[in-house]
């Protein structure tokens, strides 16, 4: 009987899903952005993060794990929201956790375009362009809304806010009302730091120079630029 007290009490160790690592990368890209925003000047971006990347090797390092950790965390959320619908009929996914998850998913796209626009480069102030057209093409609400998302032009304080702030409480909101948890295990943790550290190590975020004719948005951007050749202009 009391093998059996014993075998009871016991607890069964967390499993490592693509979630759970998701959650991990979460705190990964909130920590390395906090570092990131003390050095960054939202007043001239694109000559801050050149400054960060061949001024300062810490700093540049740790932009490198920013964007690789925010990268794999994207990817990560779609495989984890895949499994949710493939898996739904097992986990009684139902048509609310659906809705939340999906427009947490589209807020974690808004974050990631926000950190690209930030970078303040040719391929940002493209990606800007498409983005205001696109939103402002929206009837009725296409003005409101793309000055709300961002802000006046040439300025990019409220990008900033969004991308600092709004986004990402928005993000670790969700985050905690679906996982039932704030903070991931020790074990997620250090292996997904570990590969993020590597991956930084040897590739480096990626910065146009202005000079380059060639301009190219984000791999998660494909779409959005597609959309463009249905337009009139």
């Amino acid at each position: 009987m009391v093998r059996n007290l014993k075998s009871k009490g016991k607890l069964k160790p967390e499993r490592t899903t693509f979630g759970t690592v998701a959650l991990a990368l979460f705190w990964i890209v909130l920590v390395s952005g906090i570092l990131l925003a003390i050095p960054f000047d939202v007043a001239s971006p694109y000559l801050s993060v050149s400054k960060i990347t061949v001024g300062d090797p810490l700093a540049a390092f740790t932009r490198n794990i920013h964007y690789w950790s925010s990268q794999f965390f994207l990817i990560l959320s779609l495989i984890h929201l895949y499994d949710h619908f493939h898996k739904k009929k097992k986990i009684r996914f139902n048509a609310g956790i659906a809705f939340r998850l999906s427009v947490g998913l589209l807020i974690i796209f808004l974050a990631m375009l926000s950190g690209f626009l930030l970078k303040g480069d040719a391929d940002s102030e493209q990606a800007r362009l498409i983005l205001q057209t696109l939103a402002e093409r929206i009837p009725l609400i296409g003005q409101s809304l793309a000055f709300s998302l961002l802000g006046k032009e040439e300025s990019y304080l409220l990008i900033y806010v969004h991308h600092i702030a709004t986004f990402t409480v928005f993000i670790a909101i969700v985050m905690v009302e679906h996982s039932k948890k704030f903070w991931p295990s020790i074990q997620d943790f250090a292996l997904s730091l570990f590969a993020i550290l590597l991956i930084s190590y040897f590739f480096s975020a990626p910065l146009h120079d202005n000079l380059n004719p060639t301009v190219k948005g984000p791999w998660y951007f494909v779409g959005f630029q597609e959309i463009l050749h249905w337009l009139s202009h």
